[in-house]
């Protein structure tokens, strides 16, 4: 039986695992995961595991999980680092919760404004949360040089955002 067949024949499956798994959101993407992990299951199927339904009923549930703890983990860290940012914007500039709701534009016009050393300096300390020691050996200077660049880095975003908002 070829794929075509399979897929035809094994599409409402699909759609089954996603209504068991509770999945609501991205429905697309996980049919398009689950398509993909019949496809592997195709290929990776042989006689001695057994009738391929079954097979490709562990292959295709397995990978949408996969996908869905993957994604739990990226918003679970995704939400830790914005609530603090947001209190760490609220302590130090003073922003109201309206105007930090609506700052991605003024976030983008302003981290278009920093050098390329400056990108990769902030991209680094707050969404790889890498470590003075680590950003000194990267940047070839010493750790006290790292600190004094984070606080001018931050201190130059501070004063972009204030002109962005007056």
């Amino acid at each position: 039986m070829t794929f075509e067949q399979r897929y035809k024949q094994l599409k409402p499956m699909i759609f089954a695992i996603i209504r068991q798994l509770n999945l609501y959101k991205d429905v697309e993407d996980y049919a398009q995961i689950g398509a993909i992990a019949l496809w592997e299951a195709y290929e990776q199927h042989t006689e001695e595991d057994g009738a391929f339904e079954p097979f490709a009923y562990t292959v295709i549930r397995r990978a949408m999980i996969d996908e869905l703890r993957k994604r739990v983990r990226f918003d679970d860290q995704t939400v830790l680092i914005k609530k603090e940012e947001t209190l760490d914007a609220l302590e130090e500039t003073h922003f109201s919760f309206e105007q930090l709701v609506t700052s991605y534009d003024t976030v983008q016009a302003i981290v278009q404004q920093l050098t390329d050393e400056e990108k990769t300096l902030l991209y680094e300390q707050y969404v790889n949360e890498r470590p003075n020691e680590w950003l000194a050996r990267q940047f070839d200077v010493s750790i006290e040089a790292v600190k004094k660049r984070k606080y001018r880095l931050k201190k130059k975003m501070q004063r972009l955002a204030k002109q962005k908002t007056t």
